[in-house]
């Protein structure tokens, strides 16, 4: 958060945020072009939320990947694999290769307590 301090260029401020949220939630990372890099890097105010807006852009296809994931277990989907204890429903699909992607974590109506990215190996220790 800036403390009162103007971004050096506004349209540039709105470009480099765009661009973090139109990558970072369709991507599986965040790619900004080199003026915008170059701004973020010179600006102060932009620089002290450059990684802020990456981490909201990343919690935000997390949490599309885990809506996605309960609509395709919902409908019976044989790439997301599902366990159920204790009133919970753990959720995993493979995003990357064979063993890492997305772990959620819900209620018994699919609410969702916690999404995140890990490995198999995790999902099968979730109780």
């Amino acid at each position: 958060m800036n403390s009162g301090q103007q971004c050096v260029d506004p349209e540039l401020r709105n470009r480099l945020f765009t661009e973090i949220m139109h990558t970072g939630l369709n991507t599986d990372s965040v790619t900004i072009p080199p003026e915008l890099l170059e701004h973020a890097n010179a600006c102060p105010v932009c620089s002290s939320e450059y990684q802020e807006w990456v981490e909201k852009a990343e919690v935000g296809r997390i949490l599309s990947r885990a809506r996605e994931m309960i609509r395709e277990a919902a409908q019976w989907d044989p790439t997301v694999q599902r366990r159920e204890t204790n009133g919970r429903r753990f959720y995993f699909k493979a995003v990357r290769g064979a063993s890492v992607g997305t772990l959620v974590t819900t209620d018994a109506e699919d609410k969702i307590i916690t999404a995140d990215e890990g490995s198999l190996d995790d999902f099968l220790r979730l109780q």
